[in-house]
């Protein structure tokens, strides 16, 4: 301001001295000069005034630019280290020129390829995608251009050292003012353990169905077989009457014999129903488990075939384990000849034993956790394999891939209701055109004490009848009169009951003057369990001989141990049953409770 007060001024004067010289005026007399140099000096202060207002605000200007640069460069820088630290690849694509005009560096953990690459290389994405999931990037074209494409994809992409990645691509389309598309943008996520989580989520389920199917399956089937077995009881119970003493005067038809085979038959078949339920009455005891598996094998080497060659690795000192030797055999025999129908008639079977320690590890079927010593029975064969889509329905109930009338279906799950049965786990491996292993995991029983091997082989004494008193509880009524007519033919007296309470009734009435009780497990109003622990809370000697082909775990309870129990299976014969009775009532076992 003070320059424009003291400069326009001068230059004002300057002009009139200039006007005068030219006009022939004397420059040198100050009129003139008055008015110029008054109105300098207001202009002059005016154009200061401007001149500094135009300074401010261009110094302001300057700095807010200043400013403004500074946090564009803040910004950008954020937003560049975020970029480069996702752990999310943020991409732009040109659609236009078909390439790569950005790529965030953690393309390289998503594929083991650096940015570069792609850009170099458009073509490099595309084949890394998974070959059954191209379809879902080939048709990403024609669905931008007809509007279609969803705002999520899911892919997955072949990593550069050769595993999977599952990718979740979300993505924004860029277009102009046409709606014509410009550019892809957007984030892939690296989702394979989410992925693994959720299939893992879903095995569960499954299992849990499967569970639960097998389960209802159970109790149908156990209860069907306790009903069978009481039908079976009772027809070859009167059959083998009729064989020991037929009532006509000659031998036994060939009629009969035929109807006692295919009873004996339908008990096996009862048999494995009640195995797979979980609900088979076994009398397990300690097994040296290489001896048991040798005797087994003897008896099953008839049954291959002569084309068929089973070869073992046993050797000696495995160990020992507690199991029923009926069910080892049956692991054996359904195992084997799984293998020898895999094989059509020629080929190689192999069975193994081995220990080993599985603490700290998983069963592979069930997840359960693996603590301790396990012997482990392996079969496996050279055959034809198990298609991977029905490798999980091979334990199944009545699964079976056999014509009709060459199988019940019922052979693996028996085995794996007789595994569980004995706390051990069943684990299987195939490929097609690889043969199949099947290993069942037992817990070893080194240090377990034998105690019904060493009752049996007790001296006993075998009585004749001698018109010992027999107290009869069976709900079934044809049961209940066979048991009667058998005993009574071998000399017994027998008195009947319906069920525990009505036995309690006749107890009484007979003022306990009974030598045994011979009684049904599964009864209503009053089971057979409950009956003899009220009666030998004063007769604690009291035999008692269970009947049973159906066992439920809720009816072993308190302080009754069911390896303990004098318990006949159903179905039974006449023989059988005298058998057994003789050895309750001649007091050298161990009592039941």
């Amino acid at each position: 301001m003070v320059i424009g007060a003291l400069v326009a001024p001068l230059l004002l004067t300057a002009f009139s001295f200039f006007q005068k010289t030219l006009i022939g005026a004397n420059p040198w007399v100050l009129k003139g000069y008055l008015v110029p140099l008054f109105f300098g000096l207001v202009t002059g202060v005016f154009i200061g005034i401007l001149y500094r207002r135009m300074q401010r605000l261009h110094r302001d200007k300057l700095r807010a630019h200043e400013e403004a640069s500074r946090e564009l460069m803040a910004s950008e820088e954020r937003f560049r280290l975020l970029a480069e630290n996702a752990r999310d690849v943020i991409f732009f694509y040109n659609l236009i020129e078909r390439q790569y005009e950005y790529l965030s560096p953690s393309v390289f953990q998503l594929t083991g390829h650096q940015p570069e690459e792609f850009y170099v290389n458009p073509a490099l994405f595309p084949g890394l995608v998974h070959e059954d999931d191209r379809e879902i990037l080939s048709s990403t074209a024609d669905r931008i251009a007809d509007g279609t494409l969803p705002p999520v994809l899911e892919f997955r992409l072949r990593h550069r050292d050769g595993h999977t990645v599952w990718v979740n691509q979300r993505h924004n389309l860029r277009t102009d003012r046409e709606g014509r598309p410009l550019a892809l943008e957007g984030l892939c996520t690296d989702v394979s353990s989410f992925r693994k989580a959720q299939l893992e989520r879903l095995n569960l389920e499954q299992q849990l169905q499967q569970s639960q199917k097998m389960e209802a399956i159970g109790r149908l089937a156990g209860g069907i077989a306790h009903d069978f077995n009481n039908l079976l009881t009772v027809i070859n119970g009167y059959v083998e009457l009729l064989l020991i003493s037929p009532p006509w005067d000659k031998e036994p038809c060939f009629e009969l014999q035929e109807i006692k085979q295919a009873g004996r038959k339908a008990a096996d078949l009862t048999s494995q129903l009640l195995t797979f339920s979980r609900k088979q009455v076994a009398k397990p005891r300690v097994l040296d488990l290489e001896s048991a598996v040798q005797d087994s094998l003897r008896m099953i080497a008839r049954m291959v075939g002569e084309n068929i060659q089973v070869k073992t690795d046993i050797g000696p000192g495995v160990g020992q384990v507690y199991t029923d030797p009926t069910q080892l055999d049956q692991i054996l025999v359904n195992l084997i000849l799984n293998a020898r129908d895999a094989l059509e008639g020629n080929g190689t079977i192999y069975v193994s034993l081995e220990k080993l320690d599985l603490t700290g590890q998983f069963c592979q079927k069930c997840r359960d956790p693996l603590n301790g010593q396990y012997l482990v029975l392996a079969v496996s064969d050279d055959g034809h394999g198990i298609d991977p889509d029905i490798m999980s329905s091979i334990f199944d109930p009545f699964f079976t891939t056999k014509d009709v009338g060459q199988g019940t279906g019922l052979g693996l799950s028996t085995v794996f209701g007789i595994v569980h049965q004995l706390e051990g786990h069943i684990q299987v491996s195939s490929k097609p055109g690889e043969g199949a292993l099947f290993r069942i995991l037992l817990p070893q029983a080194e240090d377990m004490v034998n105690h019904d091997q060493q009752s049996e082989n007790l001296p006993g004494r075998q009585p004749t009848p001698h018109g010992e008193s027999i107290l009869v509880v069976e709900d079934e009524a044809l049961v209940r009169s066979l048991a009667a007519t058998i005993l009574q033919q071998s000399g017994y007296q027998i008195h009947l009951a319906e069920n525990g309470r009505q036995a309690l009734k006749r107890w009484r009435e007979l003022d306990g003057k009974i030598d045994l009780v011979l009684t049904d497990v599964v009864m209503p109003e009053m089971g057979g369990i409950s009956l003899a622990m009220e009666l030998r809370k004063n007769n604690p000697d009291l035999p008692v001989l269970f009947m049973s082909g159906y066992m439920d775990e809720h009816l072993v309870a308190h302080d009754f141990d069911k390896n303990a129990m004098e318990l006949l299976n159903k179905p039974f014969g006449a023989e059988e049953l005298n058998n057994r009775v003789s050895q309750a009532l001649g007091g050298d076992r161990r009592p039941a409770g």
